[in-house]
């Protein structure tokens, strides 16, 4: 459908989505992607993605945590928030806070919610919240957590601390850059604007670290033992000590602005696309699609699925598993508005024109009888 968007299903009911809707990840059992338009949906793979709910409004800015056993939270624009037991049924509750709820964190028993403006919240059963004093003004957009301190920084490279999530206090952290994502490994790290990135072994004395790049960095994720960052212009680096970092091939240019770790693998998502890695260093190519042009029409004979859409060669394409997509020439010189397989030829149609070919990959012009827009 509109903008390349690819869909598979086993049995033509459940389907799954190949360029998940998701700004932000996280992992418990399962993975829960959610963004635009108040979209949740879950993988098992970080590859094949079920829509599950849509929140009261748009997940623009989710932050989500997950309690290690059974609880799924998730927070988002103006006050929304929501959990879950299975990741697959969610529930709205109420935050109690109207701004923009921009990090959660869980840590220590409790459910921790930084938002714009510097609010804080906490939860010991993630459904009723209380607000706390964080002591800045500043948007908290990141949160980590230990088993002894809970972390959040935010815009001007504010970050501020706490060892129980009631009492908190701002520390320096060496940088006035906006600090967009927030880990915790064997030790805290922080990255952001320009490529700031720093550690720390408590949370409150910091260390600046060179990153590698000069882009913005979105998100942070530890496996238990690689950090791996990701950002826009799709740069994705790698450490094993969170001080010396190594700027990987992502295979994309597309911003990157969440990611998680399933296990040792890495999945890291954006608007349109999720890409994986099982080590965090080596990124296969994203498959997708393979256009952004809206797809008008698929069929599938002898072994291939075949769509067509909008344009003359990129919006036509053919895959032998729906999943990894080959551009193909139509020929037709118009959008493809049709397609069918029968007598051992595919044929697609547009306005005034019909092409057809055997074997999917060569395609030739056809005299249509007609010159009405087929559909």
């Amino acid at each position: 459908g509109t903008g390349g968007y690819v869909g598979t299903s086993t049995d033509g009911i459940t389907f799954s989505t190949r360029t998940p809707v998701a700004t932000n990840l996280m992992y418990g059992g399962v993975l829960v992607a959610g963004g635009a338009s108040g979209i949740i949906s879950t993988s098992t793979d970080g590859v094949n993605y079920i829509g599950r709910f849509r929140m009261q409004t748009a997940l623009s800015n989710l932050a989500s945590a997950y309690n290690g056993s059974n609880l799924y939270v998730i927070v988002g624009a103006t006050g929304t928030s929501g959990y879950s037991t299975d990741a697959i049924t969610w529930t709205s509750s109420t935050s109690g806070n109207v701004n923009n709820l921009t990090a959660l964190v869980f840590g220590n028993s409790l459910f921790v919610f930084g938002s714009s403006g510097g609010g804080i919240g906490s939860s010991t059963d993630g459904i009723t919240w209380t607000a706390r004093t964080s002591n800045t003004a500043s948007s908290l957009t990141a949160g980590a957590a230990s088993a002894s301190a809970y972390v959040f920084g935010g815009t001007g490279g504010v970050i501020t601390s706490s060892t129980d999530a009631i009492t908190w206090t701002v520390r320096t952290s060496g940088t006035t850059s906006a600090i967009n994502a927030l880990v915790r490994g064997a030790v805290f790290v922080y990255a952001g604007a320009g490529g700031v990135l720093a550690t720390s072994t408590d949370g409150t004395t910091w260390t600046s670290r060179t990153s590698g790049t000069t882009s913005a960095i979105a998100a942070l994720a530890y496996n238990g033992s690689v950090y791996a960052y990701a950002g826009v212009g799709g740069v994705i680096a790698s450490s094993t000590d969170a001080i010396t970092w190594t700027v990987r091939t992502s295979n994309t240019t597309t911003a990157l602005t969440g990611m998680a770790a399933i296990g040792s693998t890495f999945v890291a998502g954006a608007l349109s696309l999720s890409i994986t890695s099982t080590d965090g260093t080596t990124w296969p190519v994203y498959a997708g699609s393979g256009t952004v042009s809206n797809l008008q029409a698929v069929t599938y004979g002898n072994g291939l699925y075949v769509y067509g859409g909008v344009g003359t060669t990129a919006a036509a394409a053919s895959s032998t598993d729906g999943l990894t997509w080959t551009a193909r020439t139509s020929n037709l010189g118009t959008a493809i508005t049709a397609l069918t397989y029968g007598a051992g030829a595919y044929v697609a149609a547009g306005i005034s024109a019909i092409s057809s070919s055997t074997d999917a990959i060569t395609w030739t012009l056809r005299t249509s009888p007609t010159s009405t827009w087929s559909s």
